[in-house]
């Protein structure tokens, strides 16, 4: 079991300021696991449709961890060596968690996510045969300040995720391990996000980049899937009003970062999604 002070120390969506210390990071990573006795408990267990759902759509987002770390080493961050170095534990702790995620969906009924429509996947064919060149040219043009904006879009999906597991375990109290494992990971990657923005700040040209990449930030997954499946997933993790304060301390934080946009990033992009995005989904989480 994860300890008890565990869940505790870290249910903060946005942990206390630490200072980030690169080595030790690389040397004691933190991968995100179930004991063997907590994943019999779970198993055992029948979790609701809606908490499925959502371990279901983390578990496809930790997945593609891939695709977003070719598109962005393929940036001037490539020759960053503090960001490659961290990507590197980064992937690794990542992958635990998508493995752990679908370790325990596998002792569960599936999940039906609807297949992406048509210009769902006319945008992912494009994406992969032209980002390569594309994003190649536009992004060595705008030089290193770019980086900012992947640290900033990191910085958001992490936080969202963070969200995301103190509701599971709100929802679900047998979760609360896994909860706390997720949250224990995830304060250093915060940390290292955190301390990379401050002192690249200093530029104008990053905190411009950092107030483009955060107004056109999405949830995590959300630029791949079916959005009806995110957005019912969405609204049954989110739509209690307690979350209200989980978003907007996530949402302080962000604003906080030099360069952001006045708007609420992870608000407005929950009521993009649920409240004016696509109904119906076919995905019953009720």
């Amino acid at each position: 079991m994860i300890a008890g002070d565990r869940m505790t120390a870290g249910t903060a969506v946005v942990p206390p300021a630490e200072d980030f210390d690169l080595r030790e990071f690389l040397d004691e990573p933190r991968p995100v696991h179930l004991a063997d006795d907590e994943h019999a408990d779970l198993q055992a267990r029948h979790l609701p449709p809606g908490v499925l759902a959502v371990l279901e759509h983390m578990r496809r987002t930790e997945h593609s961890l891939l695709d977003w770390m070719r598109d962005v080493l393929i940036t001037p961050t490539q020759v960053e060596a503090d960001v490659t170095a961290f990507l590197t534990t980064w992937a690794y702790e990542k992958y635990w968690l998508g493995q752990t995620l679908q370790r325990l969906l596998l002792a569960h009924p599936a999940v039906p996510v609807p297949p992406p429509g048509r210009w769902a996947r006319i945008s992912d064919e494009l994406h992969e045969r032209m980002w390569p060149v594309v994003g190649t040219i536009g992004t060595n043009l705008a030089g290193p300040a770019v980086t900012a904006g992947h640290l900033a879009r990191a910085l958001a999906d992490t936080l969202a995720q963070r969200v995301t597991a103190i509701r599971l375990a709100q929802v679900s109290p047998a979760l609360e391990g896994l909860s706390g494992s997720i949250l224990h990971t995830t304060e250093r990657h915060v940390a290292f996000f955190q301390s990379q923005l401050r002192a690249r700040s200093r530029h104008r040209s990053a905190r411009v980049v950092i107030g483009q990449s955060l107004r056109w930030w999405r949830w995590p997954g959300a630029r791949r899937g079916d959005e009806r499946h995110l957005g019912a997933a969405l609204r049954y993790l989110l739509g209690h009003p307690r979350t209200r304060d989980l978003v907007a301390r996530a949402d302080a934080a962000l604003g906080a970062l030099p360069g952001a946009p006045a708007r609420a990033v992870l608000r407005t992009e929950f009521a993009r999604i649920v409240v004016h995005g696509t109904t119906g989904s076919q995905l019953r989480v009720q």
